[in-house]
């Protein structure tokens, strides 16, 4: 991603159509999430093959998305067109998918508790994310 800020920064004084399109894509941040949800389709599954070992089968695993365009890409063999630039490693997210080892669902944004180590917050949602993962009791 940084590769592309770089690029385009080097036509910001006389920015034509081509890198505006271009800059529009890295903050929509598709590209991110799906990498970021693959990366952690990985975990999971590494996570699946241990806990059969011990006999406990985790198949069907949740992975949680707060981005609907990350969603699409992976259910949605025909948004491959569209993410061409996405290095292929990333896309054994869509064979698990496929294969039943994990869902994709929704979670809302008001839900999404992880944003309490990637985002900053006013003081009361900081106190409700905290208490929602108890870290503190209300």
């Amino acid at each position: 991603m940084s590769a592309k800020v770089c690029a385009c920064s080097r036509f910001q004084v006389t920015p034509k159509t081509s890198h505006l399109s271009v800059v529009k894509r890295i903050f929509r941040g598709r590209e991110a999430g799906y990498v970021a949800a693959a990366n952690c389709c990985g975990q999971v599954l590494w996570i699946q093959n241990q806990m059969l070992d011990y006999g406990f089968n985790f198949m069907n695993t949740k992975i949680y998305i707060d981005n609907e365009s990350t969603i699409c890409i992976v259910k949605n063999l025909v948004f491959h067109s569209k993410t061409k630039h996405i290095a292929i490693r990333h896309h054994f997210i869509r064979d698990a998918y496929e294969k039943k080892l994990i869902q994709v669902p929704k979670i809302h944004i008001d839900d999404n508790v992880v944003d309490l180590l990637t985002k900053a917050f006013d003081v009361s949602r900081f106190q409700f994310l905290v208490v929602t993962i108890g870290m503190i009791n209300p």
